[in-house]
């Protein structure tokens, strides 16, 4: 493999990833290489979910233990998954939008960060579409900035990172 290869010859690029990469510009794998993030971001540090109280609206990584299993609603449209992190003073509550294996992924007792954006709703705290974290996966990626890259739909920044590694 070289500078000249089609992507595809990138272990994990398909002809559908391909095509995705071709909406960006990128046909070889000196294009994927060239291509340089838009911007670097780093996880902010982790937050326990006892500091709730303090909290304003915007990205946050919560530390807590998973003390129940997470609930899975069924609408007329979609499947809702909730999970209730916390105390009764200081809780949070986890909403996932169509992700149903979400409750095969957490096991009772043990600790996860949560990543994502919290916002206040009809006066209790919720994060929506949460990341889940080991909490050492989450640490080594706290000590390191992370690129971030123009996207088209269906084309993730995960995907684009793993490409060029």
């Amino acid at each position: 493999m070289n500078i000249f290869s089609p992507i595809t010859m990138v272990k994990g690029v398909g002809e559908k990833t391909s095509k995705l990469f071709e909406k960006i510009g990128v046909y070889t794998v000196g294009d994927i290489l060239l291509r340089f993030p838009r911007n670097y971001t780093q996880y902010p540090k982790i937050e326990c979910i006892d500091e709730i109280e303090t909290m304003t609206e915007g990205y946050h990584a919560i530390c807590a233990q998973v003390k129940r299993s997470v609930v899975v609603k069924k609408t007329k449209t979609m499947q809702v998954s909730i999970l209730v992190i916390g105390q009764e003073c200081n809780k949070m509550e986890l909403v996932w939008y169509r992700m149903p294996y979400i409750k095969s992924q957490l096991e009772i007792g043990k600790f996860y960060v949560f990543y994502g954006k919290v916002v206040v709703k009809n006066g209790h705290y919720v994060m929506e579409q949460s990341i889940i974290y080991d909490v050492e996966k989450y640490q080594k990626g706290e000590e390191r900035f992370l690129p971030v890259y123009a996207l088209t739909n269906g084309l993730t920044n995960n995907v684009i990172t793993k490409t060029i590694q």
